[in-house]
């Protein structure tokens, strides 16, 4: 069974169609389904289905006088001595987006294209063994720049900033971290 879907897409597809078989075939399909439903509708149905069916039916006849004046509109323009120029212009400007779309295309194609063969030689140059055996060297992150750092480094290769936060106690020498306000050792105010 049709849908009220159906019906939108043949009055959606009318809107652009100049040709009249074609919107004589979109309004002899509109009658098949409002033929059918009437049919269906002298029968007994749920009151809920009933509603739906007609609902539909009305919609489709409403489709039927929508499709017959877009028919008379294109029978109109037809017999406009100037329609045959317009309709070529109309054509051509069609053409002219459709050209451009496809450079477009074609440019996008070959820019993609482009993308993957520099990421093919990328790849040809990289020294697996190398990030392999760097990917597996204990690292640690930089607390000021979040940047992944050899362990065991001092400082941070990205930013510079130091990677141990400590510093010495004030009073014993006693290494210990930045952030302490005392020192765990000998117990002195760090300032």
């Amino acid at each position: 069974m049709a849908t009220r879907e159906d019906i939108d897409l043949m009055l959606e597809n009318a809107q652009t169609e100049e040709r009249i078989p074609m919107l004589q075939r979109y309004v002899q399909e509109c009658e098949k389904i409002a033929r059918h439903l009437s049919q269906a509708l002298e029968g007994e149905l749920p009151p809920r289905t009933r509603a739906k069916m007609e609902d539909l039916r009305d919609y489709a006849l409403e489709a039927i006088e929508i499709l017959n004046e877009r028919i008379a509109e294109v029978e109109a323009d037809r017999a406009d001595p100037e329609y045959e120029r317009r309709r070529a212009e109309r054509l051509a400007r069609q053409r002219e987006a459709e050209e451009r779309l496809e450079q477009m295309v074609e440019r996008a194609a070959q820019a993609v294209s482009g993308f993957f063969r520099d990421l093919a030689d990328k790849a040809r140059n990289v020294d697996l063994a190398g990030t392999m055996a760097a990917l597996r060297t204990p690292r640690a992150e930089c607390p000021s720049c979040g940047a992944s750092c050899p362990q065991g480094a001092r400082f941070c290769p990205q930013c510079g900033e130091a990677l141990a936060k400590t510093k010495k106690c004030s009073s014993c020498g006693k290494t210990i971290a930045a952030s302490a306000r005392f020192c765990p050792e000998c117990g002195e105010r760090q300032q």
